[in-house]
């Protein structure tokens, strides 16, 4: 999407550890949180992001040491979400970064909502180091 009624956030791709809200084709047609891992290239000029999806269902005990959860009320507010957040990071998606699978939420001109920051953000690489080296590298 290239054309001028394409908004002007397509323009600023997200960097790694951003939080964006993505829009997931569950049936629900809603725009959720995710933390982003990395951004592609391809040759053929397209750009994705892969990113960690946000859920609401923390399932605490059973994810608390395999997940990124975010239930604290500063980081929530911090990290521009809306509530507790888990962000499952043995479950990564890669998405092409346009209208259809990026979206603001109705007060923000981005879908980038936030960043992780301090211990969040070392609990989230050890996380992800820990889901990356049980699966073969995407492609």
């Amino acid at each position: 999407m290239t054309g001028s009624s394409a908004p002007s956030w397509l323009l600023q791709l997200p960097r790694a550890l951003d939080i964006v809200t993505v829009l997931i084709d569950d049936g629900k047609n809603e725009l959720r949180p995710a933390v982003v891992i990395d951004r592609r290239k391809y040759s053929n000029g397209l750009q994705a992001l892969r990113v960690a999806i946000g859920t609401k269902n923390l399932k605490f005990p059973e994810r608390q040491n395999i997940d990124l959860i975010v239930q604290n009320s500063r980081l929530i507010s911090e990290f521009g979400l809306a509530m507790a957040t888990r962000f499952d990071v043995e479950q990564w998606v890669i998405l092409p970064w346009t209208t259809e699978f990026f979206g603001c939420w109705s007060n923000r001109t981005t879908p980038i909502i936030g960043r992780l920051s301090g211990d969040s953000l070392t609990d989230f690489a050890w996380k992800m180091y820990a889901a990356d080296i049980k699966r073969p590298p995407p492609d």
